[in-house]
């Protein structure tokens, strides 16, 4: 690997660790990836990888989808940054509503301060300090969230309590307004609330953790804390940076069929470019906590250029089939909306799932190629993998 060992050193001059972010970092050296087509990618080496990463998970329509690419480099003609509203906003913010059934769409520049306004919202309209978290999940890079995450054995506490340690750089006076709790623990958040009772503001968890690998709630459990918070008068925030339009059409939202106060999404929504959301829902069913005078101070800036390629995306995802060849992302939404419903059964199944019935359908056609390599089989799963083909 000597331009990827090149590159690293001259990296580690002009960036810290020699990587853009701490999460990209490896050893023995970091992947510097050249470019990706579809769900593979090279290095800069020329050594080609499958991509079972995807952007953590989100990169649900493959790399330089040529759907997206289109919508991008028509945008890009016409300007790209206005700092203004546009049209565009409108359409997404409406097809954002009918995913996840909540009314108001805020939008953002990144998953980051998506998740910022959720702890600014929930204090604001509550008027209160605490925060629940859950026990090694992280929320983004603000101090209100970088708490309890990566920790060696000695600071991670009792089970039932675990301590509240700041990562470097954040104070310990920020820590102490969260209250952090194990996932999938009921009687944990019971007795937490209980104990704090009239202090917490609100909740955020991501409902499907993902800071630890994939684990899915247990039966019951989503329902349970939304009737936890509820009884208590504290706001619960999803986030669902990660696993928003990639487990469901609607999120986890919809496919738990556990309404929040507030979703948060980023990554996935608008083809892996760079353009998040904060969803402010129908806070304890009261609309006027999206009034201008509770919002004020939140800049809505729009990127046309990442909207249009959100349009190709959505399409994609709903139907299971490419974008309308130049359709703008109003006549796109437009399209969906009038389109013959065809979901995927990819958004009625776990991944697992999904996995597994694309390798059966591959078997059932050749039978012997139960014993051909994993790379040959994911090649060939690719080949077969379009949504449309891998729900029969």
């Amino acid at each position: 690997m000597p331009k990827t060992i090149e590159l690293w050193n001259r990296a580690q001059r002009s960036m810290p660790g020699g990587v853009c972010t701490s999460w990209s970092s490896s050893r023995p050296v970091p992947v510097w990836v050249s470019h990706g087509i579809g769900a593979h990618v090279w290095d800069v080496d020329g050594t080609e990888y499958v991509d079972v990463h995807g952007g953590y998970g989100v990169n649900v329509v493959g790399h330089a989808n040529p759907a997206v690419v289109r919508a991008v480099q028509d945008r890009v003609t016409k300007g790209t940054h206005f700092a203004q509203p546009t049209e565009d906003a409108v359409y997404v913010a409406e097809a954002l509503a009918e995913r996840f059934g909540l009314p108001q769409w805020r939008f953002s520049n990144s998953g980051t301060e998506a998740t910022m306004d959720a702890f600014h919202l929930m204090r604001a309209v509550t008027g209160r300090k605490l925060v629940v978290k859950i026990e090694g999940t992280y929320h983004g890079h603000h101090d209100s969230a970088m708490v309890s995450i990566f920790r060696s054995e000695g600071e991670l506490g009792p089970v039932d309590d675990p301590f509240r340690v700041p990562a470097p750089g954040v104070m310990q006076e920020m820590a102490d307004l969260l209250r952090i709790v194990p996932y999938n623990d009921l009687a944990a958040l019971e007795r937490v609330l209980d104990e704090n009772r009239g202090k917490i503001a609100g909740m955020i968890l991501e409902p499907m953790m993902m800071n630890a690998g994939i684990i899915p709630p247990l039966p019951g459990y989503l329902e349970g804390v939304r009737e936890l918070t509820r009884q208590h008068g504290v706001l619960l925030a999803f986030d669902e940076v990660k696993c928003g339009l990639v487990v469901d059409w609607g999120g986890a939202t919809r496919l738990f069929g556990v309404k929040p106060d507030i979703v948060t999404l980023a990554k996935a929504l608008d083809g892996t470019l760079s353009r998040q959301v904060t969803q402010p829902g129908q806070i304890v069913g009261d609309i006027a906590y999206m009034s201008p005078e509770r919002t004020r101070g939140s800049e809505n800036v729009d990127c046309r250029c990442d909207l249009y390629g959100l349009g190709a995306t959505l399409y994609a995802l709903l139907t299971g089939r490419p974008p309308f060849e130049g359709a703008s992302l109003p006549e796109t939404i437009t399209n969906i909306r009038n389109a013959e419903p065809t979901k995927p059964k990819v958004f009625q199944l776990s991944i697992p799932d999904m996995f597994q019935d694309a390798v059966m359908q591959l078997l059932a056609k050749r039978p012997e190629d139960r014993f051909q390599t994993p790379m040959k089989l994911l090649k060939d799963l690719e080949r077969i993998g379009k949504f449309q083909n891998v729900s029969g």
